[in-house]
């Protein structure tokens, strides 16, 4: 939320509805610090996740504001159940 670039973040797309120009190279390039995100998972999202996100917020000067969704909100139980079904198909067990 920094706005620090980096090769992670060289393919990802920000959007600041602040700034007059839409363009992925304009926002990049203002280098003005975020205080709020929305995170967005297709598929499968967990608490661990949202549990990260939110302490990722309260740390730093600011504090910041994250929305976090998914499609799935699954527990750690139906995660890993999730995995052995994965791993099944993969290597035919």
């Amino acid at each position: 939320m920094e706005n620090k670039g980096g090769p992670l973040t060289e393919d990802l797309q920000f959007l600041d509805p602040n700034l007059p120009d839409m363009s992925a190279t304009r926002v990049r390039e203002s280098k003005k610090p975020f205080r709020e995100a929305i995170v967005f998972m297709v598929g499968s999202g967990n608490y661990i996740e949202y549990q990260d996100l939110q302490d990722s917020a309260k740390k730093g000067p600011t504090s910041k504001n994250i929305i976090y969704g998914t499609t799935e909100m699954v527990s750690s139980s139906e995660f890993l159940r999730q995995l052995s079904v994965l791993g099944g198909k993969r290597f035919g067990v």
